[in-house]
């Protein structure tokens, strides 16, 4: 069978389960809300969007069935889903031809009945005071764009405008209401008229009723710098009890994680953070209000919310809350973490820079609450309850990788690294580990580019991780 009819088979097979999933979930689908713009259809992937589809993605989401992870391409020019388990990926919608130059996909979410992919697309329009600037090596720089909220429903190809003007969408967990950020579309004309520009909002999409957090309106918009994301408030996020709304808040060019009663009112501020450049981005909550993770740009942090203490997400090393965001390497950024559903994972963005491109990769990683303990060493204070391989990060890596593992009682522990080939390349450990979670660095600036495999034996146990470096 030839490559074009395996792919054709591929995506009839799949649009069949997909016809069959829509007759399943008939009576749980409900009149959607909002503009109706068309009517889209899922699209398999061209040749040369799966050549990048490993190195060029960019925001994932999980659905909250667990049953898809969404992500867009680097350029923002396309919507793409794939099952969390692994397996084929399809373009869900796709940015119109005649506008991929002035029209970008920014952020997305699921709506928690995982039937809609909920997106900002952001528009550059002149008259709105849109500007396009052309560099002379080519480069282009977008600046004053007019966020808009749009829908895309995955099953009717049904896809809608939600909202003109506003950015950074989440959910309450029982889908009624949208949380967002307010901002007009004639904002980079000059007018500040409009009472709640730039505050924290939430639509009853029952209702169809509006009501704002605050009573912040811009009155200024030279401190945005070109860009609704400097706006003070960032990325609402509503708890799953529906009492509190969380947000990003920019206090004199420094980002701090506040909160206020989901009926509004006055605002409280959790941190005390003091680094000028400190950001705090893409705020998700646990599944189990436990957590709040966000990123720096650079690093994911946890933020415990029961003590207020913070994490670094792959370390497990705590922050002080005055001192945290140090990146190791400015080669590589995190960004952009997601819950799976059950808590148990987290998906998130891995930008990798060289001098000619960014490559952008998503991964997954479990997460387990019992490597955040508050201690600063690499061995966990409480005792694993079994053997298991954590990971190694980063991953893909360059030219070290840290592995993570634990072992439930002291025991002979050997770490061996692989190439395809099978050969041995490297030991990192041979010898006697006390039990608990312990880290390893692999530094392989002596070895070429590709894939390695580590085996780490304790007993009579063994578990074995793919690796990726590139140069």
């Amino acid at each position: 069978m030839d490559d074009t009819m395996k792919r054709t088979s591929t995506c009839f097979l799949f649009l069949q389960f997909f016809s069959f999933f829509i007759s399943a979930r008939a009576d749980e689908i409900v009149i959607e809300y909002g503009e109706k713009l068309g009517v889209t259809f899922m699209e398999e992937l061209t040749p040369a969007e799966r050549d990048g589809l490993e190195r060029f993605n960019k925001n994932p989401v999980w659905s909250s069935d667990g049953i898809w992870i969404a992500f867009t391409d680097a350029n923002g020019q396309s919507i793409r889903i794939v099952p969390s388990a692994g397996g084929v990926a399809f373009t869900v919608y796709k940015i119109n031809g005649e506008n991929s130059t002035n029209t970008f996909i920014k952020e997305i979410c699921f709506t928690p009945d995982s039937q809609r992919i909920v997106f900002v697309v952001a528009v550059v329009d002149p008259e709105l005071g849109g500007e396009i600037i052309n560099h002379e090596d080519g480069s282009v720089t977008y600046r004053k764009c007019i966020p808009n909220i749009h829908s895309i429903n995955i099953f009717s190809g049904e896809y809608r405008i939600l909202k003109r003007g506003g950015f950074n969408p989440s959910w309450s967990c029982d889908g009624r209401y949208m949380t967002y950020i307010e901002f007009n579309e004639r904002t980079w004309v000059g007018d500040t008229t409009f009472e709640h520009n730039g505050a924290p909002a939430i639509y009853d999409t029952i209702t169809g009723e509006t009501r704002y957090l605050t009573d912040y309106r811009i009155t200024d918009i030279t401190g945005l710098g070109g860009d609704y994301l400097l706006n003070i408030f960032k990325y609402p996020c509503i708890s799953p009890d529906k009492k509190t709304v969380y947000f990003s808040l920019t206090i004199s060019g420094t980002g701090q994680i506040a909160r206020i009663s989901f009926e509004g009112g006055t605002h409280e501020i959790l941190t005390v953070f003091s680094n000028e450049d400190t950001r705090c981005n893409n705020i998700r909550i646990s599944p189990d209000y436990s957590w709040l993770c966000f990123d720096t740009s650079h690093e994911i942090v946890l933020y415990k919310i029961e003590t207020g203490e913070f994490f670094n997400f792959f370390t497990g090393r705590k922050f002080e809350e005055r001192n945290y965001g140090t990146v190791e390497s400015s080669s590589q950024c995190m960004h952009h973490a997601c819950w799976a559903p059950d808590g148990t994972e987290i998906c998130y963005n891995l930008s990798m820079y060289d001098t000619e491109i960014v490559n952008e990769y998503i991964h997954i990683i479990s997460f387990n609450s019992d490597r955040y303990s508050g201690n600063s060493t690499s061995v966990n204070s409480r005792t694993p309850a079994d053997f298991s391989m954590i990971g190694n990060y980063p991953n893909p890596f360059n030219p070290s990788t840290t592995i993570r593992f634990s072992i439930p009682e002291d025991n002979h522990v050997t770490i061996d690294v692989y190439n395809v080939s099978g050969q041995k390349v490297v030991t990192l450990e041979n010898g006697l580990v006390t039990a608990g979670t312990h880290s390893v660095k692999w530094d392989a600036s002596g070895f070429s580019a590709g894939i390695y495999f580590a085996k780490v034996k304790a007993d009579n146990s063994m578990k074995t991780m793919k690796m990726t470096m590139i140069k």
